[in-house]
């Protein structure tokens, strides 16, 4: 607001001049010295908001914090290529390659399901002649 009081001073000033002393030159100063204003203040403004204008990661606090909850799960071996982006106030993006630890998530899953059920399933198909039923069981 202070920019744009100021230039319409600067710009009054000039056409005030223009009058005063009949010549025309004051008048394309005057825009000049209004358009370099505003231009300082598009710079502070850019200065000033770049963080939301430029899509930074989350801290590296925060980022810790993140990393060591998904670390702390069994299921998860290692995390790689992790990235992160703030989309919002409070909100960001979250990306990672993460490997799995297979044998906790079969674990995990035949808890879930009931592992009585499928060693049934699996006896049963080994017993069949062919493999075709051994295939889908396992694809099940």
């Amino acid at each position: 607001d202070g920019a744009a009081v100021t230039g319409l001073a600067i710009a009054a000033a000039s056409l005030v001049a223009v009058q005063m002393t009949g010549n025309p030159i004051y008048d394309p100063i005057g825009s000049i010295i209004v358009g370099n204003l505003l231009g300082m203040v598009a710079i502070f403004l850019i200065q000033r908001n770049r963080h939301a204008l430029i899509g930074r990661a989350i801290d590296d606090h925060d980022m810790q914090r993140v990393l060591e909850f998904l670390k702390s799960d069994p299921v998860v071996d290692s995390l790689y290529d992790c990235k992160s982006e703030v989309i919002g106030p409070g909100f960001f993006r979250f990306k990672a390659e993460i490997d799995f630890n297979g044998v906790v998530l079969v674990q995990n899953y035949l808890e879930r399901t009931g592992r009585g059920v499928w060693a049934k399933q699996f006896r049963e198909a080994s017993l069949s002649k062919d493999d075709a039923e051994l295939r889908r069981v396992m694809a099940e």
